[in-house]
């Protein structure tokens, strides 16, 4: 396992391109993620409730939120990990684009069934026949590399995700293409129809 610095992983994001080079060697396009779709990453997914205690300050019965309950803190700590799991595979997913180092060979994708067959990995909720899927599984588990960062993450990941993120300079970048309000009228009494 390589370990990099963090502000080597910083100076790779400040490149200006879209493609991202791996560790591995795959190259891969970087796309934004509209923020609706990453609004959504809860949406099929049952937020803890807090649960009540009496508060013993009052004698009416009174209850009070517990965020301390053990049990509570542990499924929020559940939830917390399932929706950054979820966010990150959004982020490749509709974010990460394969331009080059996909392999020619199914191997790495029969040994991944292998894989499942032994009970050492579950992709129960993935269809491996379809291509697209494959890309993703590839991409998520072989592309994205080892090199741990000196805080311990992910290097390649971080690179990943901290490219899909929309910087100021990217709003500053883009700014210039939209119309100004004088330049488009966005009074709907005062639109022009056009004749067909």
């Amino acid at each position: 396992m390589t370990k990099v610095k963090d502000t080597q992983v910083d100076n790779l994001n400040t490149n200006a391109s879209k493609i991202k080079v791996l560790s591995t060697g795959v190259e891969v396009e970087v796309t934004p993620v509209p923020d609706f779709l990453m609004g959504q990453a809860h949406a099929g997914m049952k937020e803890p409730e807090v649960p009540y205690i009496e508060d013993d300050r009052y004698d009416d019965g009174r209850k009070i939120f517990n965020k301390e309950d053990p049990q509570y803190l542990k499924d929020a700590e559940a939830f917390n990990l399932a929706l950054g799991y979820a966010r990150i595979n959004i982020k490749l997913l509709w974010g990460c684009t394969i331009v080059k180092g996909y392999p020619d060979s199914d191997e790495w994708l029969r040994k991944l069934k292998f894989q499942q067959h032994l009970g050492a990995i579950d992709l129960e909720e993935y269809d491996l026949n379809e291509e697209f899927v494959q890309k993703f599984l590839y991409l998520k588990l072989f592309a994205i590399g080892n090199v741990v960062t000196e805080a311990g993450g992910n290097a390649d990941l971080e690179m990943l995700l901290n490219a899909l993120e929309v910087t100021e300079e990217g709003v500053a970048e883009a700014t210039p293409t939209f119309r100004s309000d004088e330049e488009r009228d966005t009074n709907p009494k005062r639109r022009v129809k056009k004749s067909r």
